[in-house]
């Protein structure tokens, strides 16, 4: 399983973004081989304002399976359950702990 963290800094014990389209990181754990990688440059600024959207699709090409952030746009929304992905909204703590929380079955994310 892939779980993707939208993440403030560039490590995942920085806190959960409270935007999935404005995160600065996104961080990948996957479950089988226990290992993180990281996209996003760190910068806001100028962001477009399809910007959440361009991220969703470069996180399901990477074929994430669960997406955690503090809360999430409809139309990112909407694509990651179209495309199964299950989305979890988290409290603004770190995204090491939203894993854990999530991976223990107490952060339920939601397909409707």
């Amino acid at each position: 399983m892939k779980i993707a963290v939208a993440s403030e800094k560039s490590s995942l014990r920085s806190s959960v973004a409270p935007r999935f389209g404005r995160a600065p990181f996104y961080h990948i754990y996957d479950t089988e081989s226990y290992s993180v990688s990281k996209y996003g440059s760190g910068r806001r600024e100028n962001m477009p304002p399809h910007a959440g959207v361009d991220a969703a699709r470069t996180l399901l090409s990477a074929k994430i399976d669960a997406v955690i952030a503090g809360d999430f746009g409809q139309h990112v929304a909407t694509l990651f359950r179209e495309n199964h992905v299950e989305v979890a909204k988290a409290p603004l703590r770190a995204g090491s702990w939203a894993l854990d929380e999530f991976l223990r079955g107490r952060l339920v994310g939601n397909q409707n």
